[in-house]
């Protein structure tokens, strides 16, 4: 259940880093939201003000199977894409502590952030694929 939850989570960043990237494409821009790094987690602390959050995010050595923990501080700005159960939000919605969330950053600001359950996909759709990223 947990790895289907995560594989909504990543299938729902890539549709937004598609769609992203696509639009800066058609104004001319490079699609900085293909860049960046995700980061899975729990969001610890919250600051709406400064625009930023504290992500509790695990590490898993594969030698010693010891699993470690590290607090990121991640900034956003008014550009950054907020996603809750796969619907368009807002930071004081996606950004609660103790929430599981997932962030993508890029030159040190979340482009994205989402957090919930991917959306129910519609009637006449095929269920069991992701959506691609097209060029």
């Amino acid at each position: 259940m947990i790895r289907w939850n995560v594989l909504c989570l990543m299938a729902v960043t890539l549709a937004l880093v598609t769609a992203s990237a696509l639009a800066n494409a058609k104004a001319g821009e490079k699609p900085a939201a293909a860049k960046g790094k995700l980061h899975h987690g729990e969001v610890k602390s919250v600051d709406l003000t400064a625009k930023s959050f504290v992500l509790v995010v695990s590490h898993k050595n594969k030698e010693t199977k010891e699993v470690t923990t590290e607090d990121l501080t991640i900034k956003y700005n008014d550009s950054t894409k907020f996603v809750l159960d796969g619907n368009d939000s807002t930071a004081d919605k996606v950004l609660v502590v103790g929430k599981k969330v997932t962030a993508r950053v890029a030159e040190d600001v979340a482009v994205g952030v989402m957090s919930g359950k991917a959306p129910t996909p519609k009637e006449g759709t095929n269920k069991d694929k992701a959506p691609m990223a097209t060029h």
